[in-house]
């Protein structure tokens, strides 16, 4: 099997796989979601366009890339490697946006946050620890999980926590 062929199988598989973690992600997602929001009351709240943005940055790259090469192919040695490195690099940013949908996506209603393919209820908050990208928040919950939120949300939502535990206290 000579190189080439090699590359190609092997970008292939991790394509493969990506595609396949990331659609079971968004759906095991929007399984949760429906399972969670039967009231159909939940707000959403997005906190992931910088993200989004840089996914389709580099997509376009990939795409302008992989032209480039396809239409230089007859004069650039090895160019339909490249072409499939350029088309690999979009699939994978496309693919991974749904990641970025889903992390970054956050669900809440008057009595707590669904953040991926968790509910919790805001009284069940133990405490809040910035995670050291500062884009995440690690939230404790009572019952010793802990949830990454992502720190915009949860700055967004604050005033909506204080208010909702102060109502249970009275």
């Amino acid at each position: 099997m000579d190189m080439n062929t090699l590359l190609t199988v092997l970008m292939t598989a991790v394509v493969a796989y990506m595609v396949v973690t990331r659609l079971k992600m968004f759906v095991d997602h929007k399984n949760a979601l429906k399972l969670n929001n039967q009231n159909n009351d939940f707000k959403k709240l997005f906190t992931g366009m910088p993200v989004i943005g840089i996914y389709a940055l580099i997509s376009l790259i990939g795409l302008g890339g992989a032209y480039f090469f396809y239409l230089n192919s007859s004069t650039i040695d090895n160019a339909n490697i490249l072409v499939l490195i350029f088309i690999v690099v979009t699939i994978m940013a496309v693919v991974d946006s749904l990641k970025v949908i889903v992390r970054y996506t956050t669900y809440y209603n008057d009595e707590g946050i669904f953040i991926n393919k968790t509910f919790f209820r805001y009284n069940s908050i133990k405490g809040m620890k910035l995670k050291s990208s500062k884009t995440f928040t690690e939230v404790s919950l009572f019952s010793e999980e802990k949830v990454n939120v992502p720190t915009k949300a949860i700055r967004s939502l604050e005033k909506h926590i204080i208010r909702f535990n102060r109502s249970q206290k009275k």
